[in-house]
């Protein structure tokens, strides 16, 4: 209970530029690489979309949720902490089997820790976007699929002084494990990168960061009623140097919380089609007199 308690007190408490470091500009190649090229590679055999069951999804429905995450990582040379807390209202769609993409709208707000005022700041929240690409595989032996895939998010988080602009890039490969018609879990590997500036207000002067551990460990359980209309998800993220001290907030450490629903407007399609098709009663009055017809024959 105290740990969910200080996970909601963080929850809802309160583009990299041309002239970044060179370490910053390395980190946003391979990151284009990954969230652009990788998904599209994989997006036939694998999926990563924790929390979406699936299974239910197809093009004629549309996946609409909302999702609050809390992110803690540690920033430039001296470690400092720093938290990322988000907020969006999310669309999924899936157009093609095995094929998902996503994309939102919402808020974030940026905190960091440090021992002076350049870099201890407690932004408030800003205007953010998300977006994502996601494949996945067949369910094998009738209960596992395999998963890849990547999503970006957009940090925007400014006081009076300065301005904290970010993108978080997070590409991710497990397996989705199908417990029953309403439990499912995922788990597997995912990537943390995230890299921005620190723009003065007073000076415009620039400054670039990002986070120091790339690679954290995933899980995520999901809970959705039998037909699939309604689902909520727990996801949790660690790194292998995770801290123990969490005095502002879950060090090298991610918690988001998922909760939707997929509207699925077959049955009214259907009868649509059928309302539109004016030949559906006459065939259905000779279907019933071949009917009668066989009767007397035999």
């Amino acid at each position: 209970m105290i740990v969910s308690r200080k996970i909601s007190q963080y929850l809802f408490r309160g583009f990299v530029p041309f002239n970044a470091e060179p370490e910053v500009k390395l980190r946003y190649a391979s990151s284009v690489y990954i969230i652009f090229i990788f998904p599209v590679i994989f997006a036939f055999r694998t999926v990563y979309a924790s929390g979406v069951p699936l299974e239910d999804m197809s093009s004629t429905s549309l996946c609409v949720e909302y999702k609050a995450m809390i992110s803690g990582q540690t920033i430039t040379k001296e470690r400092f902490h720093s938290l990322f807390r988000s907020h969006y209202l999310m669309f999924r769609y899936a157009p093609i089997p095995y094929l998902l993409f996503s994309a939102g709208i919402g808020g974030t707000k940026y905190s960091s820790f440090g021992k002076n005022d350049l870099i201890d700041f407690k932004g408030n929240s800003g205007l953010s976007g998300t977006a994502g690409i996601y494949g996945y595989s067949p369910a094998a032996w009738g209960f596992s699929k395999l998963t890849a895939g990547a999503n970006a998010c957009m940090l925007n988080s400014a006081d009076d002084s300065c301005r904290y602009r970010a993108a978080l890039i997070e590409p991710a490969a497990g397996v989705i494990f199908l417990l029953g018609s309403m439990f499912s879990m995922s788990a597997g590997i995912k990537g943390h990168i995230l890299y921005g500036t620190r723009e003065e207000s007073a000076s415009e002067k620039s400054i670039s960061f990002s986070n120091n551990n790339l690679i954290r460990g995933f899980f995520s359980a999901t809970l959705h009623n039998p037909s699939g209309a309604a689902f909520a998800t727990f996801s949790l993220d660690i790194s292998p140097s995770v801290s123990a001290n969490w005095k502002n907030g879950p060090g090298e450490t991610s918690f988001s919380f998922q909760i939707g629903t997929i509207i699925k407007p077959f049955l009214r399609r259907n009868k649509k089609f059928i309302d539109n098709f004016h030949e559906y009663d006459k065939m259905k009055k000779q279907q019933n007199k071949m009917a009668e017809e066989l009767k007397k024959g035999l």
